[in-house]
């Protein structure tokens, strides 16, 4: 993707693409979402936001939600881009563990060159998603659709497909390899238990139980599949 050259700092980049992820997941993007994602203080997401605001990235008024311009937007998913082409090519590439490549790939995001950006996408005939399930934007800003619906709404008896793993922490990526449950894998749900317990499945042949609120992050195909 190629975004007209503009000095932009790292930090600011990924304060961008927090942004934009937030507003993606339907999060209000405030000052306290944006510190407690980012791991900053109030005071420092103030400053950037009004940084960012001047130099025309963002719409900030104080107490207010942070609007990502056109261009803010472009830059936000240039980088994401990046980031998602980056944990693919690791994982399918390198063979690195799917629970290590998120870290790496946030050192590497901003580095990406295009030359290096449209060799990784060629040499992985264009993928729309990440190892995660997670859509990798286009050359052009479009971010491909990933639809379905949360594991813990899918009754018992269906059978789904695993889409998307709504989570980069390692150790619940860990877990989710060793019993099998990565985007494309089959499912069966046979008991779901009352009150927001634990849910049994069948994976790919494989019996599986996992609470609740790990079934709330995985997104699975809408309808049954056989």
């Amino acid at each position: 993707m190629t975004v007209e050259p503009m000095d932009v700092s790292r930090a600011q980049e990924d304060f961008l693409k927090t942004a934009y992820l937030l507003r993606s997941a339907g999060t209000p993007v405030t000052n306290s979402e944006l510190a407690q994602a980012m791991g900053l203080t109030p005071a420092a997401v103030s400053g950037h936001s009004k940084r960012l605001g001047e130099m025309g990235l963002l719409t900030y008024e104080r107490y207010q939600e942070v609007e990502l311009t056109a261009r803010g937007q472009l830059i936000a998913l240039e980088v994401l881009r990046h980031h998602r082409l980056l944990e693919l090519f690791f994982t399918e590439t390198l063979n690195l563990p799917w629970q290590v490549v998120h870290q790496i790939a946030e050192k590497f995001e901003h580095d990406l060159d295009e030359v290096l950006e449209d060799a990784i996408d060629n040499l992985l005939n264009s993928p729309q998603v990440d190892p995660h399930g997670d859509p990798i934007p286009d050359k052009q800003g479009r971010m491909p659709v990933v639809s379905g619906q949360l594991l813990s709404e899918v009754p018992e008896r269906a059978c789904r497909r695993v889409v998307r793993v709504l989570s980069q922490e390692s150790d619940v990526l860990t877990w989710l390899g060793e019993i099998g449950l990565r985007p494309g894998a089959p499912i069966v749900v046979k008991e779901k238990l009352p009150f927001d317990g634990p849910v049994r499945l069948d994976v790919n042949g494989r019996d599986a139980v996992i609470g609740h609120d790990l079934a709330q992050r995985l997104l699975v195909s809408g309808t049954d599949e056989q």
